[in-house]
């Protein structure tokens, strides 16, 4: 099974490993939870940002995402 950080959107098979875990049944959209803090150790992941504030590494966890910078 594979976990979710309701915080950042990162995902991982152990849920010791993110910091707010949900499993990927439970996920929604990250933005409707006005969460900032996003999981240290995964902050260099994070390239989407959205309108409402709320950053992720992929962009399916956000209600309006943008790159935040061109690979």
């Amino acid at each position: 099974m594979a976990y979710i950080c309701q915080n950042c959107g990162v995902t991982a098979n152990d849920r010791k490993t993110l910091c707010n875990p949900i499993t990927d049944e439970d996920n929604g959209k990250l933005c409707k939870d006005r969460t900032y803090n996003v999981c240290r150790e995964n902050a260099s992941e994070m390239e989407y940002s959205c309108i409402c504030g709320n950053v992720s590494a992929d962009p399916q966890y956000l209600c309006n995402p943008t790159r935040m910078w061109e690979p």
